[in-house]
């Protein structure tokens, strides 16, 4: 777009613009006449037209210029502002209109308060498992000098585009994803405020337009293509009217004021809260409401003057922080100490309904980013698009690292001794620092640039650094080169907020893996034995693969009539074995879940535990509680399981027949002899869940048969992360897709229907628990319709194929954990959904056991149940199961992602021409679409060539290549230049 020249009135030649479409072109009304020593040169106006114009000679110039219309200057301030009440004032004035009450311009933000209701300026927990809606304000990421918060005032509008649309505080207009998303405040406007914020722009013959056009929004920061894309009159262009941009853009100004305002103090705060719920011993887990109510409770200036009074007497100082303690136990329902050494997590409280300032939350997030060696990164939830939680580092992490780089910045001469003993080994602390400090930075510990410097300096000073670029992978490099890892030792698990026993990230989970070692199961009473069901001889099938570590479950079958079978789902029952207050509850707890890594597991409970009270050893009475239900095989619908009969039980189970998958398919199958009685069990329960599925697709359920990254990736070599064993014997990898299985069938719809009867069970006897909860996005009518075809297509038996499978995906968010009792799993079909079956893999199911035995042994004596969680205590730890369950899925995908980048590196030394097929499950952003690389079971990016049609979600890319690969940074991008398959 050419420049506007503004020069004297009299100088009429000079006032030009927009040379090509031969008019003037200004957005603003003329500014007043420059003063003579503004006014630039004929030869400078001359050089610079002539260059715009792409003429060759003076002579050339000046025939272009005698085709330029020279306009009044009436006539020009008359365009200017027919052009800003066409653009501007009336679509503002059409907006206006809408309102029921038809305000004035000044009256509108109380006209549509007092009509739609206030701007909702907090935040209540239970609201963040809410999808992304129109109304909800949201922080964007890569905002990071000075965050902004925009409204969402579109929900995706289209199969294809599963983009939200977006105003800023200054009324810009932006389409994002809402992987975007970093911070969200849910309802912050009513959403009629948000009716039609965003109109077309008229366009006006010969102008180019002012508005933002949603196809070119994927090329940002190609002014080029944007300016060029939005000038073209066949692309529709869309912008805010300015009384929607006014009453809008002053709660969000407020609110990021308030924020901004508080930051300092905050942060003060802050500093002396992380001394406090800080783990001497390694990294913990820390709820934002947490700390926000901590924030709220303390007096800053009050602990100013107790710590200046203390001076430097460590005895007074320590009683300050004690106070402290006091304090935030009292308000946060947790039991605080200074340091923090417990084993495990103490339970706190949080109350679902408590309202929280939506700025003060903000600006504890935003003082958490700058605080960034006290504090980890911030645990954001996809289901929630906003953090929950922060990992508090342990401060002789933080103190350790600012030690090593002061002494980097001490001389040249330390500079250099570290230098040296990085190869030399002379000075073993100096050694010892530098490997800490690369340790650190490639796990993703290290974010504050002042360190991230000095690493980047440390690196490029060695002659193998020089002329690369500098990386995680660099740091990765060094150590491998050093002998401190082997060739493919997974980073991943160098995590501070993983926090793996023995990976030299926390010296608490090193204690607590001791303390699992030794724990020693002892004959504990039962506290059920009273009230527990013998199911004798009944065969129980525990259906797992053969090197299961951990056996949760068994179903079995009884047949009372020909019109009446009943189906029972056997649950081991750990939580018979341990109490709630107990050191190992608590350690399980804080684990959350068992954690499964390619190369390796971590048990939520010790093996000991999992070998006594795990079902399956054959003749060995078993406690369990048992979920059940009764069907009629004759009838099909909603009249096959009578609902009366739901029922949840303790028992004893001792008959295990051995079943593994591989071993149901192959009887049902008819490929492996067995008795007559345990195929007739099998196949009437593969009967039974596949009308059990039937019935959940009839609610609505979507069933997936085979998803793009169903892929199983099998590590051939058994490896161990000890460092003592440094073998540098490559990782071999196989890749195979996941077809699912009769006896998955039968497994699966089993366990849902065993949840769904917890789930019942919890809501109608109103007993606080976790509930799994499902929504569906909001999404226009066009997008709904989508998910209502696939649900029709599952209804029939035609499961949805990938690329149908990209399509929904793109729009879809995570489960969530919540306390809502009526909080359906949508996607299962499913009114209610309490995880109860894996109490020896997920803590969140042990304590729907505790919760049960505590209402069976009141119901047994006739007393009302005295549960061991309440549920503002229930709704505390479904936050924190929220939060691990979260860091172990990013670190599971992480750590995936590492070993197939890995096996794809080897594989271009070998072949550097592979090519490589991919389905695109994004809309553009940026130039590139999110993807998944087919069999290989990892999402990647494709860079788009904007001279070539974009890709839609769903589509399948043939023949890609490897554009960019970062084993340790997890980056694959992938180039294409091959057309589209349908």
């Amino acid at each position: 777009m050419l420049s506007l020249i503004r020069a004297r009135s009299v100088l009429s030649r000079r006032t030009l613009s927009r040379a090509h479409s031969h008019r003037l072109y200004s957005e603003t009304p003329v500014a007043a006449p420059a003063e003579p020593d503004a006014l630039r040169s004929a030869d400078d106006l001359l050089k610079e037209l002539t260059d715009k114009l792409g003429a060759t000679s003076s002579t050339n110039f000046w025939k272009e210029l005698e085709k330029i219309e020279i306009k009044p200057f009436v006539q020009i301030e008359r365009e200017i502002q027919e052009r800003v009440a066409a653009r501007y004032h009336a679509p503002s004035q059409e907006w206006l209109a809408q309102i029921p009450a038809k305000p004035l311009k000044s009256e509108a933000s109380a006209v549509l308060t007092a009509t739609y209701g206030p701007t909702q300026s907090f935040i209540r927990p239970n609201d963040l498992s809410s999808p992304v809606d129109i109304g909800d304000v949201v922080e964007l990421r890569g905002d990071f000098h000075k965050p902004f918060l925009h409204v969402v005032a579109a929900v995706p509008s289209g199969p294809l585009d599963s983009r939200y649309t977006l105003i800023s505080h200054t009324g810009q207009v932006h389409y994002l994803g809402r992987q975007s998303f970093r911070f969200r405040i849910p309802g912050f406007f009513p959403k009629p405020w948000l009716a039609n914020a965003i109109v077309k722009e008229r366009r006006m013959d010969g102008y180019a337009a002012v508005g933002v056009t949603k196809e070119t929004s994927n090329f940002q920061g190609n002014e080029f293509l944007v300016d060029n894309a939005a000038s073209q009159s066949s692309l529709e262009t869309y912008l805010v009217p300015e009384t929607v941009r006014a009453v809008l853009s002053q709660p969000l100004i407020a609110c990021m004021d308030s924020a901004w305002s508080s930051l300092s103090r905050i942060s003060q705060k802050l500093e002396m809260i992380h001394r406090v719920v800080q783990n001497l011993s390694g990294p913990t887990s820390i709820s934002l409401f947490t700390l926000v109510k901590a924030v709220q409770a303390m007096d800053l200036d009050y602990l100013k003057q107790r710590f200046v009074a203390a001076g430097s007497d460590p005895r007074k100082v320590e009683s300050v922080y004690a106070e402290i303690c006091t304090v935030l136990s009292v308000q946060t329902h947790e039991k605080w100490t200074v340091g923090n050494t417990v084993l495990g997590k103490n339970y706190g409280q949080l109350d679902p309904g408590e309202k929280f300032d939506a700025a003060e939350m903000f600006a504890v997030i935003l003082a958490l980013r700058k605080q960034n060696r006290l504090w980890g990164d911030l645990n954001v939830v996809t289901g929630f698009s906003g953090p929950i939680s922060v990992v508090a580092l342990p401060l002789s992490m933080g103190v350790r690292l600012e030690e090593i780089v002061n002494d980097l910045k001490l001389s040249p001469e330390t500079f250099t001794l570290y230098l040296e003993n990085i190869t030399t080994r002379v000075d073993f602390q100096a050694y010892d620092n530098v490997v800490y400090l690369l340790k650190k930075y490639v796990a993703g510990g290290i974010t504050d640039a002042p360190t991230e410097t000095m690493i980047v300096k440390l690196l490029r000073s060695m002659p193998q650094f020089r002329e690369t670029d500098i990386s995680r992978t660099s740091a990765f490099t060094l150590l491998q080169a050093l002998g401190e890892v082997r060739s493919e030792e997974n980073p991943v698990t160098w995590s501070a907020e993983l926090a793996l026993p023995h990976s030299e990230t926390s010296p608490k989970s090193d204690s607590e893996q001791e303390y699992h070692q030794l724990f020693e199961v002892n004959g504990d009473s039962d506290p059920l034995e009273g009230i527990r069901e013998d199911f004798g001889e009944l065969p129980v099938y525990c259906i797992d693969s053969a090197t299961a570590h951990e056996i949760d479950d068994g179903v079995s079958i009884q047949r009372t009539s020909n019109d009446e079978w009943e189906v029972m789902i056997h649950i081991a029952d750990p939580a018979s074995h341990i109490r709630p207050d107990s050191p190992l509850a608590r350690i399980a707890f804080d684990r959350a879940s068992t954690v499964y890594l390619p190369e390796k597991v971590l048990p939520m409970l010790p093996k000991q535990i999992s070998d006594v009270v795990g079902l399956g050893k054959d003749g060995v009475s078993t406690r369990c509680v048992t979920y059940s239900f009764k069907v009629n095989p004759k009838e099909t619908g909603s009249k096959f399981v009578d609902r009366s009969s739901l029922r949840v039980r303790a028992g004893t189970v001792r008959n295990f027949p051995k079943a593994t998958y591989s071993d149901v398919d192959d009887i049902l199958a008819g490929k492996m002899n067995v008795s007559a009685s345990m195929t007739q069990d099998l196949q009437d329960m593969l009967e039974v869940g596949r009308a059990l599925r039937k019935m959940r697709i009839k609610s609505g359920a979507i069933v997936f048969g085979t998803s793009p990254d169903d892929v199983e990736m099998t590590l051939t070599q058994d490896i161990t992360l000890q460092r003592e064993d440094l073998a540098d014997s490559p990782i071999q990898l196989s890749f195979s897709p996941k077809q699912e299985t009769s006896s998955q069938v039968l497994v699966s719809e089993l366990m849902i229907m065993a949840n769904h009867i917890s789930g019942s069970f919890f809501r109608d006897n109103q007993i606080p628990g976790v509930f799994r909860q499902f929504r569906m996005p909001k999404v226009d009518d066009s997008i709904a319709q989508v998910f209502q075809n696939l649900s029709r297509r599952c209804a029939q038996g035609d499961y949805p194929p990938l690329t149908d499978i990209a399509k929904v995906s793109a729009f879809m968010s995570a489960s969530t954990y919540t306390t809502q009792n009526a909080s359906p799993h949508e996607m299962l079909g499913v009114v209610s959904y309490n995880p109860s079956t894996s109490p020896l893999r997920r803590f969140g199911d042990m304590v729907s056991h505790w919760q049960v035995h505590a209402h069976l042994l009141g119901q047994h004596m006739g007393q009302a149940p005295i549960y061991p969680f309440s549920m503002a205590q229930m709704n505390y730890i479904a936050f924190h199961i929220q939060t691990r369950d979260q860091i172990i899925k990013r670190s599971v995908k992480r750590s995936v992602a590492y070993w197939v980048h890995a096996h794809l590196a080897r594989l271009l030394e070998r072949v550097p021409k592979t090519t490589f097929d991919a389905l695109v499950m994004s809309s553009p952003v940026n130039g590139t679409v999110r993807a998944s690389l087919v069999n290989y079971g990892i999402h990647c990016r494709i860079s788009i060539d904007p001279e070539t049609r974009p890709p839609v979600i769903g589509d399948m890319l043939i023949g890609c290549s490897i554009g960019a690969l970062d084993v340790v940074e997890g980056e694959l991008v992938l180039q294409c230049k091959k057309a589209c398959e349908d």
